[in-house]
């Protein structure tokens, strides 16, 4: 489909049940959700830094005139009777 997508590449990091982390996902038990209360958590900076680049992404495409031929705005163009 060819959608552009923001991810990280980072390796992920895992809680383990002492309050360390670790780099297998082993140490997290049945049940356990790695979510926002309770495993990897949403810090401001990281989903602010997601949203502007995916913003960044979209308003560059915007700008290349990357929309479908049919959705093109044509430009105006003056005649002489308008000068």
């Amino acid at each position: 489909y060819s959608v552009p997508c923001v991810f990280s590449s980072e390796q992920l990091r895992y809680p383990k049940p002492d309050g360390s982390i670790c780099l297998e996902k082993k140490f997290v038990g049945e049940g356990v959700k790695l979510d926002c209360a309770g495993g990897f958590g949403a810090v401001m900076m990281v989903t602010a830094t997601f949203g502007m680049v995916a913003a960044t992404r979209a308003v560059d495409k915007l700008v290349a005139g990357a929309r479908r031929p049919s959705e093109r705005v044509k430009p105006a163009v003056a005649t002489p009777d308008q000068a």
